[in-house]
């Protein structure tokens, strides 16, 4: 029979949801309390619903992807640029339930959770704000800004599912930095700085 828990619930259960995603089993109320041996009225004293505990989450993503992005430093834009790309990816590889609730389970732009939203945005201008710094035209900067999440994003997608591993040129992947570069400076060509900012 399930019972109150006594010790760190909400924590309890977070590490639970991350498991059901990490599974991909459907993620319930009901089941969250049967995971951790609580009855349901015991999670719902810490989240109103699954939406609820799935925003706690994505907040804790954002958190540690925001404070990667911070913690870089480069001597110029352009290898902060790069260094973002790289920390996107080994965020997402280091953390991956977080990365799949972040960007696949979950609606960020949602009015329900300001503090979600807030962590988003402010997370994302690290790299916009890169972007801007590399670019005088503004057309331009907010071009390499989608560029340059779309190419991020899609690469550590790539990296998550082992695509990367099983190409049948494992030389075009020598290693994720290696790749990020390329993948930038090639999109851009001439209209990316020759010399560092």
């Amino acid at each position: 029979m399930a019972h109150y828990h006594h010790g760190n619930l909400k924590q309890a259960l977070l590490n639970a949801g991350l498991h059901f995603i990490k599974q991909e089993k459907p993620l319930t109320i009901r089941g969250l309390a049967k995971a951790v041996d609580v009855t349901p009225a015991a999670v719902y004293r810490h989240f109103t619903n699954k939406e609820a505990l799935l925003a706690q989450l994505a907040e804790e993503g954002f958190k540690k992807m925001h404070q990667a992005f911070s913690d870089i430093k480069a001597p110029t834009a352009k290898e902060r640029l790069f260094r973002i790309g790289e920390a996107y990816i080994h965020f997402a590889l280091n953390h991956p339930e977080h990365f799949h609730i972040m960007f696949s389970r979950f609606d960020w732009h949602s009015e329900t959770f300001d503090e979600l939203t807030e962590l988003g945005n402010a997370t994302f201008e690290s790299l916009a704000s890169t972007c801007r710094e590399l670019m005088s035209d503004e057309t331009q900067a907010e071009w390499l800004i989608a560029a340059t999440w779309s190419q991020v994003h899609g690469y550590a997608m790539l990296s998550l599912r082992k695509c990367t591993d099983s190409c049948e040129q494992p030389e075009l992947f020598p290693n994720d930095a290696a790749v990020i570069r390329h993948l930038i400076e090639a999109t851009w060509g001439p209209h990316f700085p020759d010399s560092d900012r």
